[in-house]
């Protein structure tokens, strides 16, 4: 979860006052000197996302073509295009804090990302227009190789590869050095080619690390690790008087409830044999466990970045936590919290005094007052469950 303060969380919990901004970039550059005046919108994060993010936001225009800002000036409406230019929403609380000299003012705001604007809509005669983003992992999803894309020297370490699709793709970008600096060093496979996939070649390797490599809510590229032992909930959504939680609506399904995962090698070289590891819930409690009443679901995955038996060991273990590996999902409406990430756990304490903790898949925040937090959430994984 975003870092905010006690004050904050507490405000979610009874009325507040809430603000709303929305930058516009261009680059590294600010395209208006106040935020875009809207009337609708929402931010969707979703972990199962190829780009992880999604914003649909609505402005509003002049009768002259002019695009409104919070201020009253205005940029004409032509100078808006889907051709590089990015949004930044906010979503904060303003608080009356008392000083010596009277009540001040202050707010506290929460950044949501950073997003490509992909497709800009006006009904003719209308003064709003629909402005749809995506998240900043679409650079890279466009960026597509022009020709094969041969790692160089041979043996450079798969991390290096990483930083490299990021920096050739957006040389402006930072990277959170510190969780680069503590991936393994360990190479790249020897006749490793990518046709033409950018982000497809940044997620294999990551996979091969154990990583997820997405930029967080300033655009910092991170390399967060795939934590083995399950977070402490984040915040609790609860029912009652003081709660936050408005409905929620539980789903058993097994579509995608697998219980063993399967990584293997894929050897490019004659010389090179092929390796494997088997990662399976053991949960004894469990009836998805591999050999109970579920019965036997592998997931399968096959990269040549898994060069040692520990590549096949790390990506089994992580391909199997990022997998829904209970049955149990609950899709939530609540009191907006901005600060909530998918991967976030949080406890569910529901209406019939029913506690469970899930994690967060996918969460959208509305940007207007009378908007609903609505969350998508499975069970959290026990992390006793899983074996190599």
């Amino acid at each position: 979860m975003y870092p905010v303060s006690a004050d904050f969380l507490a405000a979610l919990r009874a009325p507040h006052q809430m603000t709303v901004r929305v930058e516009l970039w261009e680059g590294d550059t600010k395209r208006l000197t106040d935020s875009l005046a809207i009337s609708d919108g929402s931010v969707t994060l979703d972990r199962t996302n190829q780009v992880f993010g999604t914003a649909e936001i609505t402005a509003q225009l002049t009768r002259t073509r002019g695009l409104v800002v919070d201020q009253g000036t205005m940029i004409d409406f032509d100078a808006m295009n889907p051709y590089g230019l990015t949004l930044r929403p906010f979503r904060g609380i303003r608080f009356a804090v008392s000083t010596s000299t009277g009540p001040v003012a202050l707010v506290e705001e929460v950044p949501l990302g950073r997003f490509l604007i992909e497709a800009i809509t006006r009904d003719v005669g209308e003064t709003a227009v629909k402005l749809q983003a995506s998240g900043y992992r679409s650079f890279l999803r466009d960026d597509k190789f022009l020709t094969p894309y041969t790692p160089r020297p041979l043996d450079v370490p798969q991390r290096d590869i990483l930083r490299t699709l990021i920096t050739e793709s957006r040389p402006t970008d930072l990277i959170n050095a510190a969780e680069w600096g503590a991936l393994p060093v360990t190479a790249v496979a020897r006749g490793t080619a990518w046709e033409s996939d950018r982000l497809a070649a940044l997620d294999e390797l990551a996979t091969a690390l154990g990583v997820q490599v997405i930029p967080d809510r300033l655009g910092v590229w991170r390399f967060s690790p795939i934590n083995r032992t399950s977070p402490t909930p984040a915040w609790t959504i609860d029912a009652g008087p003081t709660g936050v939680l408005t409905k929620a609506e539980l789903t058993t399904n097994r579509a995608s409830v697998y219980n063993a995962v399967v990584a293997a090698s894929e050897s490019t070289t004659s010389a090179t044999l092929p390796r494997r590891a088997i990662a399976k819930h053991t949960d004894p409690a469990s009836p998805t466990r591999w050999g109970g009443p579920f019965g036997h679901r592998p997931y399968f995955y096959t990269s040549p970045q898994l060069r040692t038996q520990a590549d096949c060991e790390r990506a089994a273990a992580a391909i199997l936590r990022t997998l829904v590996l209970a049955d149990s999902v609950i899709n939530l409406e609540a009191a907006p919290n901005p600060a909530l990430d998918p991967d976030d756990a949080v406890t569910v304490l529901l209406p019939d005094g029913t506690s469970v903790v899930h994690v967060i898949d996918a969460v959208t925040i509305p940007l207007t007052p009378d908007g609903t937090l609505t969350i998508t959430t499975r069970q959290r994984p026990d992390p006793a469950q899983e074996n190599q």
